[in-house]
C-alpha cells in the first residue's frame, strides 16, 4: 500500500478486475473442466463456454471481495492495498454483491438450468462461510482449506459439467484435481503468510499449528494433487482422440520444463516462495493441466466448430495476462 492508501477510482477497479493478478484471470482454472466437458460431447455453442467462464469469474471476484471486506483491518496492517478497502462499509458490501448477482444473471440468461444455478449458489455460500462470521471457517484449522477448495470445485468443475450436460466420468476426473489443486494453493499462501497473519491476529491453520507443522500436510496435499492432475491429463488425452499426442506431449514437455526450472531456481540465493515450498511435479502438472491441456483442447474444438473460436481467443488472452504476472511473480 502506498503512502496515500488504497484507491477506489474507476480506472483502478477496472484495471484490477480486467488485467490484475486478482481479477478475472483467477478463473482460468475453469477452462480445463469446461474444455473437457465440451470435448466429451457436452453442449457446445458460442454462448455456453463464455457464460460459464463469466459465472466462474463472478464467483472468484465475489469470494475475493468478501474476503477483502472481512479482512480490511488485517490487510491494512499488513500493507495490502485493496481498492475495496477505500470504500465505506455499505459501498464495500454492495461491491461484493455485484459479482454474485451478475453470476446468477448469467446462469439464468444463458440457460444454465437448476443444477447449474445450484452449483453456483452453493459455491458462493461456501465462499461466504470461508470468509465471513459467524462461521469464518478460514480461522478454524483445516476447515479453511477444505471449504475454499470445495467452493472452487463447485465453481470450476461442477458448474461447467452441469451447464454442458457432459458425461459423469468428466466430473469424476475434474473434481479431485480441482479440489486438491485449490487446497494446495490456499495452504501454500497460509504457510508463506504465517508471520503476517500471526502479527494481525488471523488464526489460520498455519498460525495455529506453526509454520513447520503446516508444511507437512502441504507436502501431502501437493503429492495427492499431482496424482489427481496426472489422471486428469490422461483422461483429457484419451478424450481428445487423434489429438491425444498433442495433449500428452504438451503436458509432458511442460512438466519436464518445470522440473528443470525448479532445479535451476533452487540453486539461486533467494528462490521464490513457489519453488521453495512446492515440489516440481505439482508445479509442472498444475501448469500443464490448467493451461496447456485446455489450450490444446480448445484449439481442437475451435477447428471443428467455428462458433468456439471466441472461447479459444479469450483463453489465449487470459494466458497472456497470467504470463505477464508470473514472469515477475512477487507475492503480495
Amino acid at each position: 500500500m502506498g503512502a496515500e492508501g488504497p484507491s477506489a477510482c474507476p480506472c483502478r477497479i477496472a484495471s484490477d478486475v480486467l488485467v490484475g493478478p486478482r481479477g478475472i484471470v483467477k478463473a482460468i482454472h475453469v477452462w480445463w473442466p469446461l474444455s473437457l466437458c465440451l470435448t466429451a460431447g457436452g453442449r457446445a455453442g458460442w454462448a455456453v463456454p463464455l457464460a460459464a467462464f463469466g459465472a466462474a469469474a463472478c464467483w472468484a471476484q465475489a469470494a475475493i471481495l468478501c474476503n477483502d471486506v472481512a479482512d480490511r483491518p488485517q490487510d491494512a496492517a499488513a500493507g495490502k492495498g485493496r481498492w475495496v478497502g477505500a470504500l465505506p462499509g455499505w459501498a464495500a458490501w454492495s461491491a461484493a454483491a455485484v459479482p454474485v448477482l451478475l453470476g446468477l444473471a448469467l446462469v439464468a440468461a444463458a440457460g444454465g438450468g437448476p443444477a447449474t444455478a445450484f452449483a453456483y449458489a452453493a459455491a458462493v455460500l461456501l465462499a461466504l462461510a470461508y470468509s465471513l462470521p459467524p462461521l469464518r471457517l478460514k480461522t478454524r484449522g483445516l476447515w479453511g482449506p477444505a471449504t475454499y477448495a470445495g467452493s472452487a470445485c463447485l465453481a470450476y468443475a461442477v458448474l461447467p459439467w452441469a451447464w454442458t450436460g457432459a458425461p459423469a466420468w468428466v466430473l469424476a476426473a475434474t473434481c479431485p484435481a480441482v479440489l486438491l489443486d485449490k487446497w494446495v494453493n490456499l495452504h501454500f499462501h497460509q504457510v508463506i503468510d504465517v508471520e503476517a497473519d500471526r502479527a494481525t491476529g488471523a488464526r489460520t491453520f498455519a498460525v495455529a499449528v506453526g509454520e513447520e507443522r503446516a508444511r507437512r500436510p502441504l507436502a501431502w496435499a501437493a503429492g495427492l494433487a499431482s496424482v489427481a492432475m496426472a489422471v486428469g491429463a490422461a483422461c483429457s488425452a484419451v478424450a481428445a482422440g487423434p489429438w491425444a499426442w498433442a495433449v500428452a506431449g504438451g503436458a509432458l514437455l511442460t512438466v519436464t520444463g518445470m522440473a528443470l526450472h525448479v532445479a535451476r531456481a533452487r540453486r539461486r540465493p533467494e528462490p521464490t516462495a513457489l519453488v521453495a515450498e512446492l515440489p516440481w511435479h505439482y508445479l509442472g502438472l498444475t501448469t500443464a493441466l490448467f493451461r496447456v491441456v485446455p489450450a490444446v483442447l480448445l484449439l481442437r474444438l475451435a477447428l471443428r466448430d467455428p462458433s468456439l473460436r471466441g472461447a479459444a481467443a479469450l483463453f489465449a488472452v487470459l494466458l497472456l495476462i497470467e504470463a505477464r504476472h508470473l514472469t515477475g511473480y512477487r507475492y503480495r
